[in-house]
């Protein structure tokens, strides 16, 4: 596989294939295999994936294991779009005026405070990828 290439090159030191279809033990599962690993390799100095879905789960094994990465908290802020957009507000940089809407009640407020047109989209996820104006 590709990865493997990528230890035969000498870009990571290990690969460690995870079966995610077992949803509710990934990270148990992840973990031994990193431990395993480390204990192979006399110690790691960190860890990464190529899939960004699996970026949630790594900073979180990263911290578990205690070491370096994005804290859980920023990257959950990074894969909201609320959060990300009161993020950058406290640290003072502007963003485009937003609302959110958790009710059908909150619909003309928020239509109100941003105006139109205006783009609707959920927090998270890749949903305008296939978004067409018109």
């Amino acid at each position: 596989s590709w990865a493997q290439l990528l230890v035969k090159e000498g870009i990571i030191s290990k690969f460690c294939p995870i079966d995610f279809s077992d949803a509710e033990h990934a990270f148990d599962n992840c973990l031994k295999a990193i431990r395993t690993a480390s204990a192979a390799l006399g110690g790691l100095d960190g860890v990464t994936t190529f899939c960004e879905m699996a970026v949630p789960l790594v900073s979180r094994l990263a911290e578990a294991l205690g070491l370096p990465g994005n804290t859980p908290e920023a990257v959950d802020a990074g894969r909201d779009k609320y959060a990300t957009r009161e993020c950058l507000a406290k640290a003072g940089l502007p963003t485009p005026r937003n609302a959110r809407i958790r009710t059908p009640g909150d619909v003309q407020p928020a239509g109100e405070y941003v105006g139109f047109p205006s783009v609707i989209k959920p927090v998270s996820g890749m949903c305008l990828l296939c978004l067409c104006l018109g």
